[in-house]
This record gives C-alpha cells, sequence and structure tokens, in this order.
C-alpha cells in the first residue's frame, strides 16, 4: 500500500516539528527516513501510525484519507526502539496478542504465531519470556508480533539500535529480505547512516522539521542537493571558492587548492561558492604539491588520510595501498570534476 503525506504540519507550543512535509511512499517500498535527533523523524512516523494528530495536512493509505482513522484501525505494525514486550508473557503470547484482540479463532491464532515464528527463526522459543532472551531475539519477537497481523504499513522506529555493532549488521539484511519477500510497505526511521544507505529503496533526510531531500542511496551520497545533505550523509571534504571563468565546458573556481574544474550550471564569474567532494574520490600525487599529510590511520581494507593545506584540512580515503606516503610528506591531489558538487553561497 502507498503512503502519502501532505503538507503536513505538527507544533508542540510554540515549537515545530513538522513544516508542511509532503512525501509519496511508494507500494512496497522499503523507505527510510533519516536525520539527526529532534528533526522530526519520529514525530512523522507517529503521525503516520495515528498516535498523533497533525495540525495541519493530509495522510493518506492509498486513496483513504485517514486523519481520522485511530491506530488500531489504521492495519498497521510498529515495531519500537526498546521493542515493547510484554514482560509477563511469553514469546507466543507476545506475538499473538493482536491477533486475539481481532477476535481469531485458537486455531487461527495457532496458525498465523507459528508462520511468524518461522518467518524470524525462532521456532521451539514461544514458550520463553523476554528477560530469557537475547536482545536479538527480543527484537524478532517483536518484528514477528508486528508482522503477524498481516499489516497493510510496517513501522520501524530504530529497531536495531539497542543491538551490538555485528547483530545488528547482520539483522540489516534479514530485515531487508523479510520485508521484500513479503512485499510490504516498511517505513524506517534511523539516525543511522549505514543503516540508511545499506537497506533502504529511497531515503527521506531531515532537518529541523522539514525534508530537505528524497532519493535512492546513490542519489542521496553522490547528488546532495544541499550542504545540510552532503555534510550529513557520509565523509565529505567542503572548500570555499570563487568561480574565475570556464574552460573546456567545465567552470574553474579558485580554492586554497588552487583552480578547480568543476560542472555546474548557470555559474557566474565572481560568484561565491562551496565545492564539496568525498574522501574516496581523492587521488594523491607525490612530488610536487600544496597539500601536507598530517596522518595516515589503516582500517584494513583502505587507509585514511588526514590532509592539509593552509589552516583547511580534508581527508582522503586510498584502497589497496594505491600509493604509499607518511605523515610529513607534501603531496598534491587530483579530483574527478564529475565527482564534485557545487553549492552556490548566498
Amino acid at each position: 500500500m502507498d503512503v502519502k503525506l501532505r503538507n503536513i504540519v505538527k507544533k508542540f507550543g510554540k515549537y515545530v516539528a513538522l513544516n508542511k512535509v509532503s512525501l509519496d511512499i511508494r507500494d512496497g517500498e522499503l523507505f527510510f527516513i533519516l536525520g539527526p535527533s529532534g528533526c522530526g523523524k519520529t514525530t512523522m512516523l507517529r503521525i503516520i501510525a495515528g498516535l498523533y494528530e497533525p495540525d495541519e495536512g493530509d495522510i493518506f493509505f492509498g486513496e483513504n484519507r485517514v486523519n481520522d482513522v485511530p491506530p488500531y484501525a489504521r492495519n498497521i505494525g510498529m515495531v519500537f526502539q526498546n521493542y515493547a514486550l510484554w514482560p509477563h508473557m511469553t514469546v507466543y503470547d507476545n506475538i499473538a496478542y493482536g491477533l486475539k484482540a481481532r477476535g481469531l479463532s485458537s486455531r487461527e491464532i495457532d496458525q498465523k504465531v507459528k508462520w511468524a515464528l518461522k518467518l524470524v527463526r525462532m521456532e521451539g522459543m514461544e514458550k520463553k519470556y523476554p528477560n530469557q532472551l537475547s536482545g536479538g531475539q527480543q527484537q524478532r519477537v517483536a518484528l514477528a508480533r508486528a508482522l503477524v497481523i498481516e499489516p497493510d504499513v510496517l513501522l520501524l522506529d530504530e529497531p536495531l539500535s539497542n543491538l551490538d555493532a555485528k547483530l545488528r549488521a547482520r539483522m540489516r539484511s534479514e530485515l531487508k529480505f523479510i520485508q521484500k519477500d513479503l512485499g510490504l510497505t516498511a517505513i524506517y526511521v534511523t539516525h543511522d547512516q549505514a543503516e540508511a544507505l545499506s537497506m533502504a529503496d529511497r531515503i527521506a533526510v531531515m532537518n529541523i522539521g522539514v525534508v530537505e531531500q528524497v532519493g535512492t542511496p546513490l542519489e542521496i551520497y553522490e547528488k546532495p542537493r544541499t550542504k545540510f545533505v552532503a555534510d550529513f550523509i557520509g565523509e565529505i571534504n567542503m572548500l570555499e571558492g570563487v568561480v574565475v571563468g570556464r574552460e573546456n565546458g567545465l567552470f574553474v573556481v579558485e580554492t586554497v587548492l588552487g583552480k578547480l574544474k568543476v560542472a555546474g550550471e548557470d555559474l557566474a564569474d565572481g560568484q561565491k561558492v562551496t565545492v564539496s567532494f568525498r574522501p574516496e574520490n581523492v587521488k594523491i600525487r607525490r612530488g610536487k604539491g600544496l597539500v601536507k599529510v598530517r596522518d595516515v590511520m589503516f582500517y584494513g581494507f583502505y587507509e585514511e588520510l588526514v590532509l592539509e593545506v593552509g589552516e583547511v584540512q580534508l581527508k582522503a580515503f586510498l584502497s589497496g595501498r594505491e600509493v604509499d606516503v607518511k605523515p610529513g610528506e607534501v603531496v598534491s591531489l587530483e579530483i574527478d570534476p564529475s565527482s564534485i558538487v557545487v553549492f552556490r553561497e548566498k
């Protein structure tokens, strides 16, 4: 089922948590809402769930406006950050809770609970209580409870944040496989960029109550539309510059690195800009240069170089030991113009 938000406004007193937010979430899509703490992403999820009422705007599930539909009637499944399992209930009863509330027969409940347990690979654990389970197992039970009611929309609020790094990485792929296998529309809130980039079909990046950009992980990463998105997603280098001309169809920008050629539209001579480029797009050239290698950090499959030019600090990621440089060396940088994103300064 597709989900549409139209000009959603939500205020808490004088604080505007969401300011005219509109989104189109497609049927069967794993859609991420990504942003820093306090940006409004959880508020948006709660409005979709019906736990908050918007002050302005409309919410649609398919063609149906659901503003006045209570949470229990929206046929949503929700997985919370702390899992919210009933501590006095067994795994079986936790999963069956929503089915019992819907008045299903004992036979139907048993069939569906067994299906959900198998789906999340928790067969044989139905008699255990939450305090007898690991964090990963509790997360699976919470997911099974959300899926067993066969929701039209699955909502996930930072569901993996309480897991350790290795388990979190493993659960990403499992959760995505289940979502795609069932063909569910899933809306996933997180501040974790790795989760969003590795799992999402599309991402909405939020900042202080507004959506800065919606796009695929590749679009968000390689073609950020605002400085906030560029700076928030991954590592990036940013340099101030001034447009000083054109050459071979490219604009020339004067920076502390010298003249950089960049692709762009409607830039004028004298225009102040910020040029941005990812550390992995930096090529190191030994010999004559003006960039000092301050530090080299080894991370196994790549090295991170901390670079200095004047008072500006930059980073470069090198894979496969492309060039052997040491701290204190002076090098030059080469950056492909197609990998540079330019932002106009006001």
